[in-house]
């Protein structure tokens, strides 16, 4: 009896032991470390420009995997932010994701992109650690979707900026406002590698 008992302990113990778990304190120091002691957000500069990330929130999924979501905030420019939703599946692989992006008074949501074997496999970013072939599918996907929108927003801008110019009425912080709206989308994609990377095997718990 106490034979069958082990056994049965062992495969309820299981998923527990080999649970996926997000190493947060990680990913807050792969964007330069918390911003307060509460530790609910980050403050980094990207390509020039203050960005926040506030702490992702962890949801485990039935099938072992976990659902993450991750805002991303301009600093300074209270109407840009982007809201990115990445599925992981129980190996810690990126299976699904989107994007919601707000710039302004424009809205854009990516829809929720899967993988696909065609994919080509996504450039390298540099700065990030290397993510699983799966996820690089899914940022190629997700973000040719957002860099397609954020440069058409950015085209409109440029129209913009040389209308003012004609007219002598160009601001600085219409500058400043068309340099955010470039680089913003390569932020969230900064965003996703370092979750990708960040999230392992091997703890109980979904938070390290």
């Amino acid at each position: 009896m106490s034979r069958i008992l082990i056994i049965l302990a062992s495969f309820l113990l299981a998923p527990a032991a080999f649970a996926l778990h997000f190493d947060v304190d990680g990913f807050a120091q792969s964007l330069g470390g918390w911003e307060d002691k509460r530790e609910s957000r980050i403050k980094y500069v990207w390509s020039g420009s203050n960005f926040r990330t506030y702490r992702p929130v962890i949801t485990r999924t039935p099938e072992g995997g976990a659902f993450v979501t991750a805002q991303i905030h301009k600093v300074g420019v209270s109407t840009d932010v982007c809201v990115l939703e990445m599925t992981f599946d129980s190996h810690g692989d990126v299976i699904a994701a989107q994007a919601k992006i707000r710039m302004g008074r424009r809205a854009y949501d990516t829809a929720l992109v899967k993988p696909d074997p065609v994919v080509a496999p996504i450039e390298p970013d540099p700065a990030a650690p290397p993510v699983a072939p799966l996820s690089e599918q899914i940022a190629t996907e997700l973000f040719k979707k957002l860099d397609a929108e954020v440069a058409k927003w950015n085209e409109t801008l440029t129209g913009q900026k040389t209308r003012k110019d004609l007219i002598g009425r160009l601001t600085q912080s219409s500058r400043q406002t068309e340099n955010i709206r470039v680089n913003f989308s390569g932020a969230v994609r900064h965003n996703f590698n370092l979750i990708a990377s960040s999230m392992r095997q091997g703890g109980p718990y979904m938070e390290k």
